[in-house]
């Protein structure tokens, strides 16, 4: 007999590797389509209350970071992989908002101050923002 022979139990089938692909494929999806819809709440709530922090009234409004949410047919490897996915596609999106944020208080102007304030409080949000996610998806 050989030393080294390939169970059959050890075999995936094909049919069941795309089935599980496909479930990892719905939950990367399902993750941010919600993240997306969290962060446009965020947004809105910040131009509301111009806070330079998620304030608890944000936080309250708007919930807090989206969790990525595994479900029964994920195996483990998956459900590591969805994990580092949305940390990544998180602290990316968030990052942007604040990249856009911080260039437009570089363009400053000098006739009203009022906006250059609020502008530097969005740009103060969305990195508080981005040390938030950041913490809260890993």
């Amino acid at each position: 007999m050989p030393l080294f022979v390939k169970r059959k139990s050890a075999q995936v089938p094909q049919q069941q590797q795309v089935v599980d692909q496909r479930a990892l494929e719905e939950a990367q999806n399902d993750f941010s389509s919600r993240f997306k819809a969290w962060l446009e709440s965020l947004g809105e709530a910040q131009a509301h209350s111009g806070a330079d922090a998620p304030t608890d009234a944000v936080v309250e409004r708007v919930g807090g970071v989206p969790q990525p949410q595994a479900t029964e047919t994920l195996n483990r490897t998956q459900i590591i992989f969805l994990r580092s996915y949305a940390r990544s596609y998180g602290v990316r999106l968030v990052e942007n908002r604040k990249m856009q944020a911080v260039v437009a208080t570089a363009r400053p102007d000098s006739s009203n101050p009022e906006r250059s304030r609020q502008l530097q409080a969005a740009a103060d949000f969305w990195q508080a923002v981005e040390l938030w996610v950041d913490q809260s998806l890993r």
